[in-house]
């Protein structure tokens, strides 16, 4: 049909018929296969291809969904990052590779982003300063090993709430300042990391943590964990510890 607003995975304006969400997900969870890496386990859909600059066409699109696709590695295209309006963007395991575009940083209403499960990685993650309404962050396996600033730029991000950094071979080439006051963050997952004595100094600081993942990590000093005193939720689980469980 010619009325692409009744087609399925699109939603319109009901008043304007301006095109607002493109939701191409098509997870099956009951199909799984097998990795050693531990990948969310899926599916994917038969999208894929190039994605065309037509796109830029759709001025008030909001909602951005290609999770679950099949791209062949190729890059995020930078234009993405010129979708001013844009809330919510989910290109996890949609098999994109390369380095991330640093334009996806000009989405300033972003408050949703995933890229988990891609074979992405980013040498400097300064681009995420810029969005300033993000509550939601999942870069799970993307390469952040040459990545230094990160602790820095995340506590920029005056919104966040939850963040998922797992085995994102986080680097010990790491700074941490102590008068930080990053304070929103409820639910993180760091799991899969060799934790070094910065990130766990940045971890005590985050005294509004609900949810901690630190399963399969290794760590030897825990001691500013006892900071943590929100916690509800803590993993552990496969975790490397040097040194015995203390009384608290």
């Amino acid at each position: 049909g010619k009325d692409c607003c009744r087609w399925n995975g699109i939603v319109c304006d009901n008043l304007t018929g301006h095109v607002h969400e493109i939701d191409l997900c098509n997870v099956n969870p009951h199909t799984y296969y097998a990795s050693g890496a531990g990948f969310d386990t899926y599916t994917p859909n038969e999208l894929g291809g190039k994605i065309n600059p037509s796109l830029l066409n759709l001025k008030h699109l909001r909602h951005l969904d290609l999770s679950s696709s099949y791209f062949e590695g190729i890059p995020i295209p930078s234009f993405i990052g010129s979708l001013g309006r844009l809330r919510y963007l989910n290109l996890s395991s949609a098999y994109f590779g390369g380095p991330i575009p640093r334009q996806l940083g000009n989405l300033s209403m972003l408050y949703y982003l995933n890229l988990e499960g891609n074979e992405l990685y980013s040498e400097n993650l300064q681009w995420l300063s810029g969005l300033s309404s993000l509550q939601h962050l999942d870069m799970t396996w993307v390469d952040l090993n040459k990545t230094t600033n990160w602790i820095q730029v995340i506590n920029m991000l005056p919104s966040l709430i939850e963040l998922n950094f797992a085995y994102c071979r986080l680097g010990d080439s790491i700074s941490y300042e102590t008068n930080s006051s990053f304070s929103s963050l409820d639910v993180l997952d760091i799991s899969g990391n060799v934790l070094s004595p910065s990130i766990l100094k940045w971890l005590s600081s985050l005294s509004s943590l609900v949810s901690l993942n630190l399963g399969n990590c290794f760590f030897s000093d825990h001691s500013g964990l006892k900071n943590l005193t929100s916690l509800q939720y803590q993993d552990m689980d496969f975790s490397f510890i040097d040194g015995s469980i203390p009384n608290w």
